[in-house]
């Protein structure tokens, strides 16, 4: 009975190893197939918990403000804000009067101050007192605004006027080409002091032929020709103590003088031939980044995010988050919802490493759809699909690349009709969307194949919107998944092996110790009634 029950406990390890090598792979391939979670924490603080103080120095007689006064913020909460708007409010009026600046920062809070020329208010006399705010944006996390504890009244003999200068190149520049603007505010009766730094300055341009960036400060912006000729203008919207100024500079982008001696210093961008339209329209394909930004979607992109953001994300050194993203959206409604590249939370090169999640992001059908368009019937390809209920929809169609945003409706199903022809050839088609937590998530890509449509002179590349054949799914994993596969189907290799081992150890060692058994009872002179079984049972199972 004695060797019954160790040849019993023997086959134990056995079941084990099994259940633990079947854990292991089931574990590889479920890992295989899930999407990495991200935590994003945002600390949000209560809105009854005040961000900061506010006061206003410098008072003269009472309550009444004088015609200069200085307002500080100080820091009470230890977020350090984006940018931070005074707001003066006069009854049922309320303009925003200028950027408050960093004036004294330390390790455990910091001050903002901001200069006040009050006789520039446009409400200066007495009638309803002032009311001083200030609106403070973070770069995570909800905005904050605070309230002075006091009224003030303006009185004032006399009013004061806000000047703008802007300076910089004029008519006529050349393509490859780079030219410095900066803009001066001052008042009329306190010239002795610069106010630009507390001014309010939008700066934008009425085309995007060239491009504006960053200079040496708020108040400086380099303009870039780039390589196109054509008309463009600097424009700027400045405003200080709840005055609106606008200024703007015309500029004509003439290409190089091919006749000059003179060689450029920088290499030159060949200049695309422009196409002469005579009686007939060329079909040209559209992508992100031809899609320009008009005057009213800056200033409702600006409105959303503040100015200073807006600028960011527009030169190229961030990208909006989810939250701003949605925010957002609606200022391209007048673009039809297609997105520059630059405007998008998510790089374009980086879609296909994000994580595949079917259950809130895919895509169902790719279709072709008639329309009337005066009178005749136009053939359109729309796009829907699947994601959570009231959620954005980043749409990726490659090769170009082009990006489009639509909305899901309350039972979570979104359509897109694309009415701008593609190039002939196989395109894929992303759908990418935020799950509420800052994360985003894709499908499985789609690809399609876009028939060449009769070559004319208004469409020579034969662009079209006809499908050639219905569209396929086109999974890819993604690195991560791969990554965890891989390391999940080794590991449970390994555990195999090593069981496998186990296991040919304890039986050579059980049937070793049978045959100990065997000989010492031969010697001893003993029977062993179950011996001969127990070692005819080891042999059959050799």
């Amino acid at each position: 009975m004695l060797v019954n029950k160790n040849f019993k406990s023997s086959i134990n390890p056995i079941f084990l190893i099994i259940l633990v090598s079947i854990v292991a792979i089931a574990f590889s391939f479920l890992n295989s197939n899930r999407s990495s979670s991200q935590t994003t924490w945002t600390q949000t603080l209560p809105t009854t918990k005040p961000c900061a103080r506010i006061s206003v120095s410098n008072l003269g007689n009472g309550t009444e403000l004088p015609p200069v006064a200085d307002i500080s913020i100080t820091n009470i909460d230890n977020r350090q804000p984006t940018d931070m708007t005074i707001i003066a409010s006069n009854g049922p009026d309320t303009k925003e009067i200028g950027l408050a600046k960093v004036s004294s920062p330390s390790v455990s809070t910091t001050t903002w101050n901001f200069k006040w020329i009050t006789a520039v208010w446009p409400y200066w006399s007495n009638r309803n007192p002032i009311t001083i705010s200030a609106k403070i944006n973070y770069s995570s996390g909800d905005p904050c605004t605070i309230y002075s504890n006091t009224q003030y009244s303006l009185i004032h003999a006399t009013q004061s006027y806000v000047t703008v200068a802007l300076t910089g190149q004029t008519d006529t520049v050349t393509v490859g080409s780079t030219y410095s603007y900066n803009v001066k505010v001052k008042i009329n009766d306190f010239d002795v002091f610069d106010l630009t730094q507390y001014s309010i300055l939008k700066w934008n341009t009425l085309n995007r032929i060239g491009f504006l960036s960053y200079g040496s400060s708020d108040s400086q912006r380099i303009f870039n020709s780039g390589s196109i000729p054509g008309n463009n203008s600097i424009l700027l919207n400045a405003q200080y103590g709840g005055v609106v100024i606008e200024k703007s500079l015309n500029l004509s982008i003439k290409p190089l003088d091919t006749t000059s001696t003179t060689k450029p210093t920088t290499d030159v961008v060949a200049v695309p031939d422009t196409p002469v339209l005579i009686g007939t329209y060329t079909v040209t394909p559209i992508t992100s980044s031809q899609v320009q930004l008009t005057p009213i979607s800056t200033t409702c992109i600006e409105k959303e995010l503040t100015v200073k953001r807006y600028t960011s994300i527009d030169s190229g050194a961030s990208r909006p988050t989810a939250k701003e993203f949605t925010s957002i959206q609606p200022c391209f409604a007048e673009s039809n919802y297609i997105i520059p590249t630059n405007f998008i939370p998510v790089d374009p090169t980086k879609v296909s490493n994000l994580d595949v999640d079917e259950s809130i992001s895919s895509i169902s059908s790719i279709e072709n759809v008639t329309k009337k368009v005066d009178s005749k019937d136009e053939t359109t390809l729309k796009i829907a699909g699947k994601t959570t209920p009231n959620n954005t929809v980043l749409l990726y169609l490659f090769s170009d690349p082009i990006i489009i945003t639509t909305k899901s409706d309350e039972e979570g199903n979104w359509e897109y009709t694309i009415e701008d022809p593609l190039e002939p050839g196989k395109h894929e088609i992303y759908a990418i969307v935020d799950n509420g937590d800052g994360v985003y998530k894709r499908s499985d890509p789609t690809s399609f194949l876009i028939s060449t449509a009769g070559a004319t002179e208004g469409n020579p590349k034969g662009l079209s919107l006809k499908l050639s054949e219905p569209p396929k799914k086109t999974p890819i994993q993604s690195n991560l998944s791969l990554i965890i596969y891989i390391v999940g189907a080794v590991t449970a290799l390994v555990i195999s092996l090593t069981g496998l081992y186990i296991i040919i150890r304890s039986h050579n060692r059980h049937k070793i110790k049978i045959a100990k058994i065997i000989k010492k009872s031969e010697n001893d002179n003993l029977t062993c009634p179950h011996c001969d079984n127990l070692l005819g049972e080891v042999k059959k199972n050799d």
